[in-house]
């Protein structure tokens, strides 16, 4: 009986640490991975972020309108996206919107909750999301096309 419990504890070991390994190289496999993603930039005429609606060259905060990520290509391979849809996700228009450049790397690869905190934390030039709501049912309709993780707690507009 000892025996067998101690078979049971070390395999259970053993999986936990394949388990680890795995995720470690998952997460490290997901640097360094816009070229990988083959994303084909483009330019937008867009005169105003649509996170913000800051005007670019009037809002100190909108020096440049970039095409931005709904779901970062970072995060989607931290959730598991297959590397076979990786540059239809990157090109797909329906995760793409037209977003003040600053903004956008302030956003990084943040998901909404973690952006939401940081748009608001006092660390630099906080800033309203206008579009909070809509970007976040934007953010689960990309996550729901390819599969990926639905099941988070995001944080609510606090104004």
């Amino acid at each position: 009986m000892a025996t067998k419990n101690i078979l049971l504890i070390i395999s259970l070991i053993g999986l936990l640490a394949y388990a680890s390994i795995n995720a470690v190289a998952c997460v490290e496999g997901c640097t360094n991975v816009r070229e990988q993603f083959n994303f084909r930039s483009y330019s937008s005429d867009a005169t105003h972020g649509w996170y913000t609606g800051f005007e670019r060259g009037v809002h100190p905060l909108c020096d440049g309108i970039d095409i931005d990520h709904v779901v970062s290509l970072k995060e989607a391979c931290e959730l598991g996206l297959p590397k076979e849809l990786w540059v239809e996700f990157a090109n797909d228009p329906e995760n793409h919107v037209p977003a003040c450049s600053s903004i956008n790397r302030s956003k990084g690869s943040a998901n909404p909750e973690t952006w939401l905190e940081r748009s608001q934390d006092g660390r630099g030039r906080d800033y309203e999301i206008m579009h909070y709501e809509k970007y976040v049912d934007l953010y689960y309709y990309i996550l729901d096309k390819y599969g990926l993780e639905k099941d988070r707690f995001l944080a609510k507009p606090t104004n």
